[in-house]
């Protein structure tokens, strides 16, 4: 009967011939393993990556098709809501027959096999299946910030960034001596100056170093991510096996939803190109390891870029206190962004709609009428600072004065953003404006990067005299419930993957999303909207659930055409991920 509902939506149809497809290329077991997983429904979506390798580019061109993404998850989601109300789950003794024991069983071994494979690495023999790494040229083709490109790039820079280099290198020099004497600099003017110009990408690891405090932060918690001999993987590692990375490998449900995040996060980019590479095996550990020493958020999606991120510039040890610093420092609070329920996510876009309203009156119009809610186009914006939605280049120099100044630099930049291309935005459609806020822009921002910059510190300045560069103080429900740190053993749900009850914090959570997004929707069409929307862009959930897969965010993927995760229905809870699907630079949020 499901099948048959699939079939009538029509991709269903195309992702039932890709598998025969990928079975033709010889991906039998490619196959099973997405039929045996409970995690299939995020797997599945990976495929157009093997439809590419085998040369079936036109079968991932039909899937790409931005307006058919939402039905195909209500529809996931009714089946396994459905389901569920039948007392079926996948991977549950019902589905299966086994029992407690074997559930435990099964989940200990899959998680041993997934860090068996990290600890090995790429090493002589070690289990790397042919498909797990991209086909990527390298020579002439990567970038100065180590993304690799489908195309040749040019041989000789162009004049702007020979200039731009220039510059850079007569600013090392100023850095090199600023970083040295850090005490008495650190809360200079000439440093605020200097960081709105741009950290040199040399030294860039250095100053976030500095900027985050993470000498202070690691001798304040000395102990915590070190060498422990007891370690049952310490034979695999020829670098000291530390604590929380020997808590997550034992315990952490969320193993196998930071493995199959890893594998697509970044994967143009030369540090993480390669599987089980020695980044990847840090993005393990040091998202693994924070599941476990946060365990208010374990682990969300979204998470990954972020510590990716950090890992283009810091070693293992110091991204993993920087991503607490993120998540726990008064500066950034980024903690209330990833626990169920997003409740930090819902202030912000109220507040940018404050914003909007006061300073864009004419631009916020032509959004509403045109059904482009707030919560449509800023996930990624304040979830990670901008990674994947304006050039990357640029992207590192918000992130500089994100570091400097804190939290407002996100409501700044979205104003900022919206600013500077309002007259653009005024002139298009619903589908052309998600186009361009998130396609387009991050391949060309259509300002210097300099320009850009100056904007945002006017930006910040213009919403600092109105009182609304901040967005206020995180209430409470916001704030870390647990001490960091602190291990709790899982309980016997989490580790076998079972799906938590539907909270009321995600049950109220949804309904404020979509009130938002059926009032936006009605406004734009005239009428109520419905589950099909031809326009809908977004799931209509923003829930977290429990099991090995954490809690999904759902930005829309305009680019790859994913319509989001972790959709919840009134029923309960059910994460849908389509994660697969790589945005620009290859990441997944």
């Amino acid at each position: 009967m499901w099948e048959n509902r699939w079939i009538n939506s029509g991709i269903w149809n195309d992702i039932f011939t890709s598998h025969v497809k990928l079975r033709e290329c010889g991906l039998d077991s490619y196959i099973v393993f997405l039929i045996q997983n409970s995690g299939i429904w995020n797997d599945i979506f990976t495929s157009h990556v093997k439809l590419r390798e085998c040369g079936l580019d036109r079968w991932e061109n039909r899937w790409i098709n931005p307006g058919t993404w939402n039905g195909i998850l209500v529809d996931i989601a009714n089946f396994l809501n459905e389901i569920s109300r039948d007392g079926v789950y996948f991977g549950s003794s019902q589905a299966s027959g086994m029992n407690e024991e074997d559930l435990l069983r099964r989940a200990t071994e899959e998680r041993d096999n997934i860090v068996s494979r990290y600890a090995r690495g790429r090493e002589e023999g070690a289990p790397i299946d042919p498909w797990e790494d991209p086909g990527f040229e390298i020579y002439h083709a990567t970038d100065r910030y180590g993304f690799i490109h489908d195309n040749r790039l040019p041989q000789k820079a162009d004049p702007h960034e020979l200039r731009l280099r220039q510059v850079e290198m007569e600013r090392e020099k100023k850095w090199l001596k600023m970083l040295k004497a850090w005490g008495q600099m650190s809360t200079t003017e000439k440093l605020r100056r200097r960081i709105y110009k741009g950290i040199p990408n040399s030294l860039r690891g250095q100053a976030w170093s500095q900027l985050l405090n993470i000498k202070t932060v690691k001798e304040a918690q000395e102990g915590k991510y070190e060498y422990h001999l007891s370690n049952p993987y310490v034979s695999y590692f020829p670098f000291p096996v530390q604590e929380m990375r020997q808590l997550a490998w034992r315990w952490s449900p969320e193993i196998r939803q930071i493995d199959l995040d890893v594998n697509r996060t970044y994967r143009d980019h030369i540090m993480f190109r390669e599987r089980y590479g020695l980044k990847q095996q840090a993005l393990f550990n040091v998202l693994g390891a924070y599941s476990v020493y946060n365990l208010d958020i374990g682990y969300c999606q979204g998470m990954s870029q972020i510590a990716a991120l950090l890992l283009m510039y810091l070693n293992e040890e110091d991204a993993f206190w920087a991503l607490s610093v993120l998540v726990a420092d008064k500066r950034y609070t980024m903690h209330g962004f990833f626990i169920p329920g997003f409740p930090k996510l819902l202030r912000y876009q109220e507040h940018h709609d404050k914003i909007m309203n006061r300073f864009l009156p004419k631009l916020k119009k032509h959004l509403d009428k045109h059904g482009v809610d707030t919560g449509i186009y800023t996930l990624k914006w304040f979830f990670q600072c901008f990674l994947d939605r304006i050039p990357f280049r640029l992207t590192l120099r918000v992130w500089d004065v994100f570091l400097m100044e804190g939290e407002r630099v996100l409501t700044g930049m979205a104003y900022n953003l919206l600013k500077l291309h309002r007259r653009t935005l005024s002139r298009l459609g619903m589908d052309d404006i998600l186009q361009f806020l998130q396609v387009r822009l991050e391949r060309d921002f259509g300002f210097d990067d300099d320009a850009s910059m100056a904007s945002l510190e006017r930006s910040l300045e213009e919403l600092k005299k109105s009182k609304l560069d901040y967005a206020g103080t995180p209430p409470p429900n916001e704030m870390p419930k647990r001490p960091f740190g602190t291990f709790t053993e899982p309980t016997f749900e989490r580790k076998t993957g079972r799906r938590s009850e539907f909270s009321t914090v995600e049950r109220v959570t949804r309904e404020n999303v979509v009130l938002r997004r059926e009032t936006a929707v009605s406004n734009a069409t005239g009428g109520p909207s419905n589950g099909h929307h031809r326009d809908s862009r977004i799931s209509t959930g923003e829930g977290g659930g429990g099991g090995l897969g954490g809690h999904f965010l759902m930005p829309y993927m305009a680019e790859n055409g994913c319509a989001g995760a972790g959709l919840q229905v009134a029923g309960g809870p059910v994460n849908v991920v389509c994660q697969g699907l790589t945005s620009a630079k290859g990441g997944s949020v």
